[in-house]
């Protein structure tokens, strides 16, 4: 199983998908690939009014991507997961993630309950440094350090620096 990610060395000709595969301008946030096999594993981290929302936007975004594989004689599963910028992960979240990785056999080999946790957490810690810089603008740094805080903070649209984290997270237990 070979798996690209949307992370500096974990990428395959910039993006996600191989060019063998499909070239594509759209990168996934993680895709496993295995013979004629590719799971695309979107992630966010939403504000809680906007989970479906955002469920029903990765849908769409990438419905076009699996069709376009799927003509090419490949199977593909794409597995929305996400996580409220609160932290909270629903029963069907849970699900999803347990039969991603059930699909690419990695299930034993990671605990998933502590992945849950691990992942709620870093979504819940993110969304609070963010909201302490933006709303209390509290910096304890100055000079560039407070720069890039405050750019760390602004890139956050959507979780974006959650998923990012996320990303880290998965990609660490899977290598």
């Amino acid at each position: 199983m070979k798996m690209y990610c949307d992370l500096p060395g974990q990428k395959i000709n910039s993006g996600t998908i191989s060019s063998h595969v499909l070239p594509s301008s759209q990168i996934p946030d993680l895709v496993f690939f295995q013979d004629k096999s590719l799971f695309i594993m979107a992630l966010t981290c939403p504000f809680p009014d906007n989970i479906e929302k955002v469920h029903q936007y990765k849908i769409n975004k990438y419905s076009s991507l699996v069709q376009d594989i799927e003509d090419r004689g490949f199977t593909v599963k794409c597995y929305c997961i996400k996580i409220s910028s609160f932290g909270h992960i629903n029963s069907n979240n849970k699900l999803t993630l347990r039969k991603l990785l059930k699909d690419i056999h990695v299930q034993a080999k990671i605990k998933v309950g502590q992945l849950i946790n691990d992942l709620s957490k870093i979504s819940l810690l993110t969304s609070y440094s963010i909201w302490i810089i933006m709303w209390m603008k509290i910096s304890p740094v100055t000079g560039q350090d407070q720069q890039l805080l405050v750019g760390a903070a602004s890139l956050d649209l959507g979780g974006q620096l959650s998923a990012l984290l996320f990303k880290i997270l998965i990609v660490q237990l899977l290598l």
